[in-house]
């Protein structure tokens, strides 16, 4: 419903129209309807089933609404369409754009029950489109309408059920008044609409412009004069009508893929794990771990603990290298399929490059055991395992002079992965964030021959490597950071062993 003061007349005055940026790396989405089946994420209920090639129907449980989400993160601009078809009159559907939590969390790092309230006030920010909208929709004024809100974060923190529960009627009239008004961008009636028919649908995001068509006819644009309009976040539907149908046919989303939810492993033993928990606090490691290089390594609060932080800058000859650099071999041996995860988190860097880094399927090209040669590599030099054999996964901020950086000024991550012998780059990305004081869920996935490194779900980098390695040791490393890490586990492998 539109605010009583604020006509249609005053909102198209308002707007402005922008062409959509032409970004170097716009990517085309165009899921089938099996994948969008099997990899969406679902909120609350409903009954998905796949009635064509590019045809999904999805039924909302019988005391249940749903949203359902791309597990991709998107960022503008963006152009999402469609074909929608709602069966039944009553239906009220929503497209979502640009929903992410706070500080950017993707979508999948929390749980949802579906409910309405979650998108609104809770810790997460999106637009919201009411589509299909007409006299077969109303209920009560302005429900004919499409309408645009922005909703979401802190600021609707007064409209929460908990704070709902307290209000009186009165109270409770005024503050939906307030949160229409507060959420509304914009809204405009279809020049075709209703049920039982399909009806193809495009939608424009190039912030804070959005404009939306429906069978080739353009009827509304809006914009968000925010200071800081959404740029990023997944894409999504919703149905807010109990027991109703949503069908959708031909999703085409094009824009810049920020990041993508990494697959669900398949629910396989464990076979190796170390959380560090059984150790008092001291510099004792697991029986068939080792130190090369670092200021020190212990374990402390049931976390491994490693700093090469030293002050100053090392010497030209590298003698005092170790205060610098450092690594921490694992007693675990890798063979085969394989996923390695474990958490992280930088607790200091002097020149802020909260370096964290895996050694992965390394080995001896002589044949001899890495724990023979220890002695060769004391000073933990980073160029002493470039001839050794294995992948070289890093993680990191980057120095300050070679940082890249969002569109809102932050500093992305830089991820790179890197075979030996010979130190060759196999895939680099700038991407997501690497900061001090977070923890990071890291997961690095070898299938045969495809290489995937993921950090909090989010998949940043993969390659194919032609002729993969097949055995080695897993260790940590890291340059001029301390760190903790912890939660280390090893699943689906053909072959894990100990080392002897």
């Amino acid at each position: 419903m539109l605010p009583p003061m604020l006509s249609l007349a005053v909102l198209c005055a308002l707007v402005t129209t922008a062409p959509m940026s032409n970004a170097e790396d716009i990517q085309v989405y165009s899921p089938s309807a099996q994948e969008m089946r099997d990899t969406w994420l679902l909120d609350g209920s409903a009954e998905i089933e796949v009635m064509g090639e590019r045809w999904i129907s999805l039924v909302a449980g019988g005391n249940a609404e749903f949203s359902f989400w791309t597990p991709v993160v998107f960022e503008g601009p963006v152009e999402v369409s469609f074909e929608a078809m709602i069966p039944d009159e009553k239906t009220k559907v929503l497209l979502l754009l640009c929903a992410h939590g706070a500080e950017d969390r993707p979508i999948w790092s929390w749980e949802r029950t579906g409910s309405y309230d979650e998108l609104n006030c809770g810790p997460m920010e999106l637009y919201t489109i009411a589509f299909n909208r007409g006299a077969h929709t109303a209920v009560r004024a302005g429900d004919e309408l499409v309408n645009v809100r922005r909703i979401g974060g802190p600021r609707f923190a007064f409209y929460s059920p908990e704070a709902r529960k307290a209000m009186s009627r009165v109270e409770l009239a005024d503050a939906w008044q307030r949160w229409n008004s507060l959420s509304l961008l914009g809204a405009a009636r279809e020049p075709e609409s209703g049920p039982g028919r399909w009806l193809s649908y495009r939608v424009n995001l190039n912030p804070p412009h959005i404009t939306m068509d429906v069978n080739g006819v353009k009827f509304l644009e809006v914009v968000d004069h925010s200071p800081e309009p959404l740029r990023k976040g997944a894409v999504g539907f919703r149905c807010m009508s109990r027991g109703k149908r949503l069908d959708l046919r031909n999703v085409v989303i094009k824009g810049r893929v920020v990041s993508r939810k990494s697959p669900d492993p398949p629910k396989n033993e464990v076979v190796y794990e170390q959380n560090f928990d059984a150790f008092p606090a001291g510099e004792r490691l697991p029986d068939g771990w080792w130190v090369e290089g670092t200021e020190r390594v212990w374990i402390e609060g049931g976390r491994l603990h490693m700093r090469a932080n030293a002050e100053g800058e090392p010497a030209a000859d590298r003698s005092n290298i170790s205060g610098f650099a450092g690594t921490v071999w694992t007693d675990c041996i890798l063979s085969g399929d394989v996923t390695v995860e474990v958490d992280a988190c930088v607790l200091a860097s002097h020149k802020g490059v909260n370096n964290i880094n895996l050694f992965l399927f390394y080995s001896d090209p002589s044949g001899k055991r890495l724990e023979e040669t220890r002695a060769a590599r004391a000073s933990g030099d980073y160029r002493l395992y470039h001839d050794l054999s294995g992948y070289i996964v890093t993680f990191l901020q980057d120095w300050p002079e070679e940082r890249k950086t969002d569109a809102d000024g932050n500093p992305l991550a830089r991820i790179r992965i890197r075979r030996c012998p010979g130190f060759r780059l196999i895939s680099e990305r700038h991407a997501y964030h690497c900061r001090e004081g977070t923890t990071y869920h890291i997961a690095f996935t070898k299938v045969d021959g495809k290489l995937i490194f993921s950090v909090d779900g989010n998949v940043l980098a993969e390659t194919v490597d032609a002729e993969p390695l097949s055995e080695g040791r897993l260790g940590f490393r890291t340059f001029r950071t301390y760190l903790w890490w912890d939660n280390l586990k090893v699943t689906r492998p053909r072959r894990v062993s100990h080392a002897p």
